[in-house]
């Protein structure tokens, strides 16, 4: 069943990080990209950006919540969005290996996991790195997102990279 998630359009993207930024200066008040939910992943000396972030996989248990040993993972009812309860988290780091696409980041703070949660600001119901992308490479959607069929960033660049080249 289709859900809302953030949708990336890699072939849209510039590399300009102001995703990056937002989503830090949401969660941190300050531009700190690398406490940021979304990455961007460059490829081809920076010829090739990816926007990486979570995709809220379909299935009714997401591979980040199969391995937590603290089930601390969970939907959120409201957003239907994968959130991680950090209270609770031992900072294992297996919901980051289980991810399918990479989209779990380390918090290089506190050593636990981060990830998109599909935030929103008191002013807008389009989570704050969706609206400062100035290419449109990112948007907030229904996506009927199946983890077990998801490309890697390194997959999504080798596709780009043939399209580029012209069909290797």
């Amino acid at each position: 069943m289709p859900h809302k998630a953030i949708l990336t359009y890699p072939e849209r993207c510039t590399g300009c990080r102001r995703c990056e930024i937002a989503c830090s200066e949401h969660f941190t008040g300050k531009v700190q990209p690398s406490m940021s939910r979304i990455k961007i992943i460059e490829f081809s000396a920076g010829v090739i950006d990816i926007p990486l972030v979570c995709r809220q996989c379909e299935v009714e248990e997401p591979p980040c919540c199969k391995v937590c040993p603290k089930n601390c993972f969970s939907r959120d009812e409201n957003t239907d969005a994968v959130i991680i309860n950090l209270e609770e988290c031992i900072a294992c780091g297996k919901c980051i290996a289980a991810c399918p696409i990479g989209a779990i980041f380390l918090n290089p703070e506190t050593r636990k996991p981060i990830k998109c949660e599909l935030c929103f600001t008191k002013d807008s119901s389009i989570p704050p790195c969706v609206k400062a992308c100035p290419s449109n490479a990112l948007e907030y959607g229904e996506t009927p997102f199946d983890a077990s069929k998801e490309s890697s960033p390194e997959k999504v660049s080798l596709s780009l990279t043939k399209k580029l080249i012209g069909g290797i």
